[in-house]
Formats: C-alpha cells, sequence, structure tokens
C-alpha cells in the first residue's frame, strides 16, 4: 500500500516531468522567430544585401558567416529538443481527439473529392 509520501512523491516527479516537456515545446515554438529575428537584424545591417535577391541562407558567406551559422545551430538544436517535448507530450483523450477527429474528416472529405473526379 503507498503512503502519503509515496503519493507527493509521484505528484512531485509528474510536475517535474510536465515542466520539463513544456520547456522542450517552448524552445520549438521559439526557434523560427528566433531564426527569422537574428536574420532580420543581419539582413538590415549587412551591406549590399537584398532580400529581393538573395536568399537568408546567404548570410552564412563573408567575415559575418559565423553568426548566420551559429543562427542555423541554434535554431537546429531548438526544433530537435521541440520534437522531443511533442513526444514526451503525453495521451490525454479528451485534449488530443479534436485533431484526430479533424484529421480524419478531412481525409474522408480529400478521399471522397477525388473519387468524384
Amino acid at each position: 500500500m503507498l503512503s502519503s509520501q509515496d503519493y507527493s512523491a509521484i505528484s512531485t516527479s509528474s510536475e517535474k516531468n510536465a515542466q520539463v516537456t513544456r520547456a522542450l515545446v517552448t524552445c520549438g515554438v521559439i526557434a523560427g522567430p528566433l531564426y527569422i529575428a537574428v536574420g532580420l537584424v543581419q539582413m538590415l545591417t549587412r551591406p549590399g544585401f537584398d532580400i529581393t535577391r538573395h536568399s537568408l541562407s546567404l548570410l552564412s558567406n563573408g567575415d559575418l558567416g559565423w553568426i548566420q551559422i551559429a543562427n542555423f545551430l541554434v535554431a537546429g538544436l531548438l526544433v530537435i529538443a521541440g520534437a522531443a517535448g511533442m513526444r514526451r507530450f503525453e495521451w490525454q483523450p479528451r485534449r488530443n481527439l479534436g485533431p484526430i477527429a479533424y484529421r480524419s474528416l478531412w481525409l474522408r472529405h480529400d478521399r471522397g473529392r477525388s473519387l468524384r473526379r
């Protein structure tokens, strides 16, 4: 039989897991805006860079290219952390049923449309 100390240890452990999962998912959310923000700052400060002619990845060339390379690495690590957080996300039927139902309805709609062609 579990004592009250055991129950408190279990709830503390699950709260810690939830905090870690939340932090990992937050990393994934931050990755895109951080990548764009660093790219925009570089774009505005680099002479000769024109976004209408150059892609953002070209900022990795030249003397200040290490900034964009570091931006790639940090954004990539944040995306991987976000994926790990999504993997740790617990299955909760009430919370997860909506997206599943939406996907299944979309697939049915798409199949029906392709059969009519």
